[in-house]
């Protein structure tokens, strides 16, 4: 009988209740934001590597391999929320100076970058290959998918070609010890979590029906995942429009008579102050045409908060301790189960 007494939705409605759910339900959300450590991917290019086919079709002979890599120093700019990095980092090549000339190397470049500054090579003989490593300031923009802002990580990717020569000429190879960022690299609010390197050539398709317009040019993607470190973003974001909502949720342990202007005072001032907070958002979002994270929670809380307000406006329903026992339940589950959609299953 006190177990049924205790899940009694008359009970609810008493602001003991009510803070005790909202606890629970913060310490559920919070847990799953900082668990929910996803990397928001978007497609990266496509790496082709030489297959018979391709040799075939365009009648490459046998290419010569240039080794290539890249060591990563450090980012002068790192802006995720405007798409915009400047970075310090040495490029290097390997490959056979009989056959391959190093001007023929210099004459790289990188997609969706710009070469701010870029050093004379330094040149070593290493057996019967040469090193050529050449010291660059790169300014670029990534392909970023904001979806999960703003919890999670991100995947900014790098390409660099060489759309002067062709696969009969050279083709770049890798492995994965020839990506590597220095240990002191220091990114304030975000760690480096992996880094990957895929060297091979892209083919530009100029006429779909005439496979002889195609074009082919040796490139390499340098890819590396970010995460947040901590938890600012989530608590200058996310945690407001927790308050508001819950401050909406209190106004329903407020007495059915003498109480009612004040309801629909404080449940219009929370619709309010979440109207205004829309544009402090906006401010601190990346400017997407997609929903993001922060977007569903925004609209959920808003619809969640018009839905008491309306309430406060029924009086006669109001006056029953059952039906605002039951509604404080009601919204209290939608909050968190849809919070739980969205933290495992949407992520």
């Amino acid at each position: 009988m006190k177990a049924l007494s205790f899940l009694n939705p008359e009970k609810f409605v008493a602001v003991s209740y009510q803070i005790f759910l909202i606890v629970i339900n913060l310490g559920i959300c919070f847990y799953l934001l900082d668990k929910s450590a996803v990397i928001s991917r978007e497609p990266a290019p496509t790496v082709y590597a030489i297959t018979s086919a391709d040799i075939q079709q365009s009648g490459i002979t046998a290419p010569h391999m240039v080794e290539t890599g890249m060591y990563i120093e450090n980012f002068q700019e790192f802006d995720l929320l405007n798409n915009h990095f400047i970075v310090s980092a040495d490029v290097w090549f390997k490959f056979d100076p009989k056959v391959i000339s190093l001007d023929m190397i210099g004459k790289f470049s990188f997609d969706k970058g710009e070469i701010l500054t870029m050093s004379k090579p330094v040149t070593k003989m290493i057996g019967d290959k040469l090193l050529a490593e050449y010291r660059v300031q790169l300014k670029f923009s990534a392909s970023l998918n904001h979806r999960v802002f703003p919890t999670g990580g991100y995947y900014v990717y790098l390409i660099l070609s060489n759309t002067l020569v062709s696969p009969n000429d050279i083709v770049f190879t890798s492995s994965e010890s020839s990506f590597t960022l220095s240990p002191n690299l220091f990114i304030e609010g975000w760690k480096e979590v992996g880094h990957s390197i895929t060297a091979g050539y892209n083919k530009v398709i100029l006429d779909r029906h005439d496979s002889q317009t195609i074009i082919y040019y040796p490139m390499v993607l340098f890819g590396m995942d970010f995460l947040h470190e901590g938890m600012r973003s989530i608590f200058v974001i996310i945690f407001p429009l927790f308050i508001l909502f819950f401050i909406a949720l209190l106004t329903l342990s407020l007495g059915p008579t003498t109480s009612l202007s004040l309801a629909i005072e404080l449940s219009l001032g929370e619709i309010t102050g979440l109207l205004a907070y829309r544009y402090v958002i906006d401010t601190l979002s990346p400017k997407v045409n997609d929903f993001m994270l922060s977007d569903h929670v925004y609209n959920l809380i808003l619809v969640l908060s018009f839905l008491i307000f309306f309430f406060h406006l029924s009086a006669r329903v109001r006056d029953s301790n059952f039906v605002r026992g039951s509604l404080v339940i009601s919204l209290q589950v939608i909050f968190i189960a849809v919070m739980c959609y969205l933290l495992i299953f949407w992520l």
